[in-house]
């Protein structure tokens, strides 16, 4: 049988980290005859060689390959390439994991799209590794770099844990560059998304878990030398350049960089105070880096609050920048969940929220002539530095967004559902205050893109989206009945007061979407208080039903 995938591994002294690996690799659903697994090991001192021979030896469609220390994960994944025979390639770290069917779906997902690149939906675990979760909103089969205006789903992250058509990589020589190279998968990556014929984002199944260690093993986990940084930057726009033409497609590519790598970590504790060396040697290297690479067409492309911090970076004013980072340092969504009712096919939820600073005072925009502008408090408020047109947020304050996230509490799978918004702003001591108020109908056999919600305890989050700000909230207060159907959906409230939803199917199937972490986390037990089931549900259940709830409302 020909092989269908290749799973290539780079490894560095992953210690014990690297078993979930291995044993992610060897449960997957295709049969072990159609993938094979490439530990390419990068010169390891910690006993991880001996491991990886001996599980080769006992697996037919495992190889190890040993190769001297190049200190970074390009050269690895370059050798694992050149020995894989895989139809298809996908990068997995040693320290990360992979659901059971993952291959198999990402293998078949590519096959009937014909696409050169599958971006599976990753799940991120831990501090740094975080996902945007409007890149997996949904499945597409035709994805591309211009989708989505200014914000492409397809950039939100460029890790290299993607499949890639082995057959389009050799054609366009892509490969990784070697050596101690930071953004060494983002020049990858790029390269292939901008030569790729077709690409493909898989968003209703997990397929990749993404690790944080405490211990700091990741590969590239420690501090970057700005210098190093962002001319490792520069480096990926390189790529842009060489296979974009000016104009609104580049600006556009190039606002990723500029508005994620530049301006969104000038923010916190450190910059507030802007004394820190390293904060001052940061905004002296993008500052340079601004002004040589981000032009106007790219500026004007920044919503929001990116504005004047731009304006100011562009002037070289590290004193408005720590002024505007102390302005939004704690800057939250205070949310109110106003009701809950439930139907025996759904459960919805009404919610208010209010972006305030971090004392509770609510941002203030003020509306002129049909012009809604931000009023920042002292001594952004009337610094000449920054014009009015920085501080016009009328279209950013029209895009505000509020969504319910639905995580599950064992594998950290997420879901969006966005809130129908029956207002967006509205008027206190005659300023606007961003407070959208709205509903969402959570329906337990459609919520998770269009799958059923599995089995298991969801807890609830409430999503604000406003301006370039951006606050996630535990959402708080319990209401409602169980709702039947082949789920029954039952809201509780947690020993500290937040809401969560615990999905029980009757027939007990195995999950298909949900894996469980390994090693399995310790998780409190939630609260005992539960929602009594009404006569009417009674009198609608039948009798087996009636003895399992009571069963498990006992335990």
């Amino acid at each position: 049988m020909a092989v269908k995938v290749s799973v290539v591994v780079p490894v560095y002294n992953p210690g014990a980290y690297i078993d979930d690996c291995i044993a992610s690799i060897l449960r997957q659903s295709l049969p072990s005859d159609e993938y094979e697994a490439i530990f390419v090991d990068d010169g390891s001192t910690d006993g991880t060689a001996d491991r990886l021979d001996a599980v080769a030896a006992q697996h037919d469609n495992i190889t190890a390959i040993h190769i001297p220390n190049s200190g970074w994960p390009g050269r690895p994944r370059n050798v694992g390439i050149e020995a894989a025979a895989g139809k298809y390639v996908y990068f997995v770290d040693n320290d990360d994991w992979i659901s059971d069917e993952a291959l198999e779906r990402l293998y078949d997902y590519a096959e009937r799209n014909g696409a050169d690149v599958v971006v599976g939906k990753i799940v991120g675990h831990g501090k740094g590794k975080y996902v945007p979760r409007y890149q997996f909103a949904r499945n597409v089969d035709d994805a591309s770099l211009t989708d989505g205006g200014n914000n492409p789903p397809l950039l939100g992250l460029l890790s290299p844990h993607k499949l890639f058509r082995r057959s389009f990589l050799d054609e366009h020589e892509i490969r990784f560059p070697e050596g101690r190279r930071r953004l060494e998968d983002h020049v990858f990556v790029m390269e292939a998304f901008l030569q790729a014929k077709r690409m493909s984002i898989l968003s209703d199944y997990p397929c990749y878990h993404w690790m944080s260690r405490e211990d700091a093993t990741n590969a590239s986990f420690a501090p970057a030398d700005p210098v190093v940084y962002y001319r490792a930057v520069r480096d990926v726009l390189d790529v842009i350049d060489k296979h974009t033409a000016p104009g609104l497609q580049r600006d556009r590519l190039y606002l990723h960089w500029y508005r994620s790598n530049v301006l969104q970590r000038m923010r916190g504790k450190a910059w507030v105070e802007g004394r820190d060396p390293h904060v001052r040697e940061t905004f002296s290297e993008v500052h340079r880096l601004a002004s040589e690479r981000f032009g106007p067409g790219v500026t004007g492309l920044l919503p929001g609050r990116f504005k004047p911090l731009s304006r100011s970076l562009m002037a070289g004013r590290l004193d408005l920048v720590a002024a505007q980072a102390a302005i939004e340092n704690g800057l939250k969504a205070d949310v109110v969940l106003d009701s809950i009712e439930a139907t025996p096919a759904a459960l919805r939820l009404s919610v208010s929220a209010t972006m305030s600073y971090a004392d509770g005072t609510p941002v203030r925009l003020i509306e002129r002539g049909g012009t809604i502008s931000w009023q920042p408090p002292p001594p952004l408020a009337g610094e000449p530095t920054i014009l009015a047109d920085d501080l016009d947020f009328t279209s950013e304050v029209a895009a505000t967004k509020l969504s319910l996230v639905l995580r599950h509490r064992g594998s950290l799978v997420e879901y969006e559902v966005p809130l129908r918004l029956q207002e967006q702003t509205r008027v206190i001591d005659d300023a606007l205050i961003i407070a959208p108020r709205g509903t969402v109908v959570i329906d337990p056999a459609t919520v998770a893109i269009g799958s059923e919600l599995e089995a298991g305890t969801w807890d609830t989050f409430i999503e604000l989206r406003s301006c370039g700000w951006v606050s996630i909230r535990r959402l708080s207060r319990v209401g409602g009945r169980p709702i039947i159907g082949r789920r029954m959906v039952e809201p509780y409230t947690t020993d500290v007061g937040n809401l969560s939803l615990r999905v029980t199917d009757f027939a007990h199937p195995k999950p298909r979407n949900v894996q469980p972490v390994p090693p399995a986390p310790h998780n409190r037990g939630p609260s005992r208080r539960r929602v009594h089931i009404t006569n009417l549900m009674k009198r609608a259940l039948p009798g087996w039903a009636l003895r399992w709830l009571r069963r498990f409302r006992s335990r």
